[in-house]
């Protein structure tokens, strides 16, 4: 399997995506105010940003020979984050998702074969798992559950690429959950 090709088709599949659930979020719902605590959907959008973002910026990191952010605590992070990005306009969370996108293929690009393929697992995670986790949910709440169904007969299909399970076992896993939920 040529890592390279899949990480820029995961990429571009992350970009589509990610399109598709912002142009499918009803009217009312975009003009919803969150809170820390009770995200709106451009809140949970502007999150999947942040930890894009810091995906690429610790892999930049690795790549520099720095220790890379420490995520465990993921719930401190998110609270953190929060607040300034609480006020982006739909319009910056597009942006700014888009920018992360080419920041995580630019560093990608700067890593050999092997380390690209070291890092398989995480970027299934960042492209597609936890993106996934909140579109389908959305999919979910704004009663667009035949949206979220064809999301996932996509992301199955890119998923089943010969030579890429040992990265996507867990995800094709919750993938199926998800059509679950979503039936």
């Amino acid at each position: 399997m040529d890592v390279k090709l899949w990480s820029a088709a995961l990429i571009e599949a992350a970009r589509c995506e990610f399109g598709a659930i912002v142009a499918s979020v009803p009217a009312d719902q975009r003009k919803l105010k969150g809170e820390l605590k009770r995200w709106s959907p451009k809140d949970e959008m502007a999150h999947l940003v942040y930890w894009l973002e810091l995906y690429a910026a610790n892999l930049k990191s690795r790549r520099a020979g720095i220790e890379p952010e420490d995520v465990t605590n993921y719930q401190a992070r998110n609270d953190a984050a929060w607040p300034a990005r609480s006020s982006w306009t739909w319009g910056e969370v597009e942006r700014a998702w888009q920018q992360a996108l080419q920041a995580v293929a630019a560093e990608l690009k700067c890593l050999s074969e092997e380390a690209q393929r070291a890092q398989m697992r995480s970027l299934v995670y960042e492209l597609v798992d936890h993106p996934h986790h909140h579109f389908v949910r959305l999919y979910g709440k704004f009663g667009q559950r035949k949206l979220g169904r064809a999301l996932l007969a996509r992301t199955e299909a890119l998923l089943a690429q010969r030579g890429a399970s040992r990265w996507t076992a867990t995800t094709r896993r919750k993938v199926k959950r998800w059509a679950l939920e979503l039936s």
